[in-house]
């Protein structure tokens, strides 16, 4: 395949994608976030729950798993005979789960964790991708010549020390995401 005079990204395009990395970036770590602070019991009302029947709700890419059962807080003060989790387990299996306000069930343990901390691990991906665009937007960076990348020992001071940080952030993310991601997949987790 041969790309002819491919014209490089504007400024402005390279700024749109930028913000667009840092909404999904701040969204995925800020929803994993608070998904780890019940699925580790920081907060919520710790309780078990008791699947009595799973089915599978929607259609497409909407298709998911909900299982209904009875919900009994580990104080005995709270009981939610009604209560639906979006998990898939064997019916008659008692889960340990932290309830929240909402009445959302977040099962608990290492696997539900390691799933929360794989979400963060990849929004920092998304964030540090975010940063390097930015660092490309400074009108200190230096433009590139066609087929050739400045590196970032030949970038000006902050430039160089900011792409250096976002890169290994970046591949922090990544090994970080990709052992969360085993991790809860081998536990259930997911």
């Amino acid at each position: 395949m041969v790309y002819r005079d491919r014209k490089p990204m504007t400024r402005g395009k390279r700024g749109v994608a930028a913000a667009i990395l840092v909404l999904v970036g701040v969204l995925m770590v800020g929803g994993c976030a608070n998904m780890l602070r019940y699925t580790a019991g920081w907060s919520g009302t710790p309780g078990t729950f008791r699947l009595l029947s799973c089915e599978t709700v929607g259609s497409g890419k909407g298709q998911h798993t909900e299982c209904s059962g009875l919900y009994r807080s580990d104080d005995r003060r709270t009981t939610d005979p009604d209560a639906v989790m979006s998990h898939a387990y064997a019916p008659g299996t008692v889960v340990a789960v932290e309830r929240a306000g909402t009445g959302t069930y977040y099962p608990t343990g290492f696997g539900p964790d390691a799933g929360a901390l794989a979400g963060i691990s990849f929004g920092l991906l998304f964030l540090s991708v975010a940063g390097l665009a930015c660092v490309q937007l400074s009108r200190r960076y230096p433009s590139a010549t066609p087929g050739g990348r400045p590196r970032a020992a030949e970038l000006p001071r902050p430039l160089g020390s900011l792409t250096r940080f976002f890169s290994f952030v970046g591949l922090g993310g990544l090994g970080a995401f990709v052992f969360f991601l085993i991790a809860a997949l081998a536990t259930n987790g997911i």
